[in-house]
């Protein structure tokens, strides 16, 4: 009986383990979509704020 119990809970250790690999696997691969998302929203901005820099670039230099 003492075998089973000891094999009982070395499977449950061995479960928990696995378990909790897979959620830090899950949240390494959550933030590094999230970096993605982040670093492709600033890109965007930096080419909006481009434009616009641009246009006032060409107005300035229509006006003088």
């Amino acid at each position: 009986m003492q075998a089973s119990t000891v094999e009982q809970i070395s499977q449950l250790k061995a479960k928990a383990e696995a378990r909790e690999a897979q959620m830090q696997a899950s949240t390494v691969e959550q933030i590094s979509r999230l970096r993605v998302e982040a670093e492709a929203r600033e890109a965007e901005q930096n080419r909006k704020k481009g434009r616009i820099l641009e246009q006032k670039h060409i107005l300035q230099s229509a006006q003088s």
